[in-house]
């Protein structure tokens, strides 16, 4: 059941399609519904997400210009009445400009991106009360490991053009200048939540989460300024025009000069609230501990051992 469900979100991711999503969501209820005395879930939620990187302030709460929305999508299993797995897809849109700014120097600096995030990870779920206590509030944590697609772009006189091929730092001339960087990576999302009991199918969670990424190149912006006559000759006109913005230059390329902060990587930041749908079953005192955890864990006075009182 897992591996069918992944095979139709890795096609949604590919395809980028919303069509496509309702779909899906469609169709993983519809799944969950022929199991009635089974573990697995599905999840849906949408909310805001932003960026955070060298292209905004230090700030505690960002500015709102930077907040977009995002859609997930997934399918959980409980492990047991605390422990739960998830494999969850989330579409979104990230932007940073130095345009709006409160520093003097990226104001100066005068960079701006946009682009496209999608991401499959799978992560684990501890919650503070085991399901079968029915709390109305039971809050949780979680943090997993999975992998994201981005492609930052820019708006160019009034053309919109990706930047990772056109190397704005020097990637393609070789030597000491950075390597390309891709546009697939690792991310670990860290999170905390809360779901809210509405019946005994349906429950109501609200998330917080950082999703620490693998790359500096979120926005296209990690090391120093290239020399720009050999940007031209790789990339024209428009490489030297992305590559350097500044607003202070007056013709004079920084060749050497830090462009952004190359010890930090970026990463992003969503505010989730969303439903989770359990199918009933007809006796849950019958789903204690996985079978295979039982028989690493025995007896009735281990934290993890006995039937326990099912989820």
């Amino acid at each position: 059941m897992v591996t069918f469900v992944a095979l139709i979100l890795y096609k949604n991711l590919l395809m980028i399609n919303i069509k496509r999503s309702f779909l899906l969501l469609y169709l993983t209820f519809a799944f969950l519904t022929s199991f009635s005395q089974s573990r697995f879930f599905g999840t849906v939620g949408t909310g805001i997400i932003y960026y955070n990187g060298d292209l905004n302030d230090k700030r505690i709460i960002p500015p709102s210009k930077i907040f977009n929305a995002h859609y997930t999508a997934g399918i959980g299993y409980n492990i047991d009445g605390i422990f739960d797995v998830r494999l969850q897809y989330l579409h979104g849109n990230i932007e940073g400009a130095d345009s709006i700014s409160n520093e003097y120097d990226n104001k100066v600096r005068n960079l701006s991106f946009k682009s496209k995030i999608d991401e499959v990870t799978i992560t684990a779920h501890i919650k503070f009360f085991k399901l079968h206590k029915k709390k109305l509030f039971n809050p949780y944590v979680f943090g997993g490991i999975g992998m994201f697609w981005f492609n930052p772009t820019a708006e160019l006189n009034g053309t919109t053009y990706e930047l990772q091929p056109i190397g704005t730092e020097g990637q393609y001339l070789g030597g000491n200048y950075p390597s390309p960087y891709k546009l697939r990576q690792r991310v670990i999302p860290l999170g905390l939540g809360v779901n809210i009991n509405l019946n005994s199918n349906w429950k109501l969670k609200v998330e917080f989460a950082e999703h620490f990424t693998s790359t500096d190149y979120l926005d296209d912006a990690s090391s120093r300024y290239p020399d720009s006559s050999l940007l031209a000759a790789v990339g024209g006109p428009v490489a030297i025009a992305l590559s350097n913005r500044r607003i202070d230059t007056k013709g004079f390329f920084p060749v050497g000069r830090s462009r952004a902060n190359t010890k930090k990587n970026d990463n992003y930041v969503r505010f989730t609230v969303g439903l989770i749908y359990n199918p009933r079953r007809k006796k849950s005192s019958e789903f204690g501990r996985v079978g295979i955890f039982r028989k690493f864990f025995k007896g009735k006075g281990s934290w993890w051992g006995g039937k326990g009182k099912g989820l």
